[in-house]
């Protein structure tokens, strides 16, 4: 089974500011097969959010993915995609709906909200794209 783990986080400096986007890609055997660090210029935290999101799932989906665990920082984006919270903020909207389309090509998704401390290689990739805008 082509099983794969996203660890995806985003980055604003003084939210709206500079932004980026990190994650790392483990394969089924916990080995890293993939990392990001991309500048996303002017954006809030959690349109970095899912905006790093988003270039995760196209790099997974690249891989032929049959099952994908998902591991955030954010409540609010774990708890969006699985439907506990509704999307108050309209820029947010269109980022979620590009998260939905991706993920219909995945046949088994998994979305889990993991403090930041487990999320560390993330975040630091993220926050380095940041503060290279």
């Amino acid at each position: 089974m082509n099983y794969f783990q996203l660890f995806s986080d985003g980055a604003s400096f003084n939210n709206p500011g500079p932004s980026g986007a990190g994650g790392v890609i483990f394969d089924k055997n916990q080995k890293e097969i993939d990392s990001y660090s991309i500048p996303l210029g002017f954006a809030t935290n959690n349109e970095a959010e899912y905006q790093s999101l988003i270039i995760g799932l196209n790099r997974v989906l690249k891989l032929n993915p049959q099952k994908v665990d998902i591991f955030l920082d954010s409540q609010l984006l774990v708890f969006q995609l699985t439907g506990k919270y509704k999307i108050k903020n309209p820029r947010l909207k269109p980022l979620f709906d590009k998260v939905k389309f991706l993920i219909q090509r995945i046949p088994e998704v998994n979305f889990f909200y993991i403090p930041r401390e487990k999320n560390k290689k993330a975040d630091i990739l993220a926050k380095k794209a940041a503060s290279s805008n």
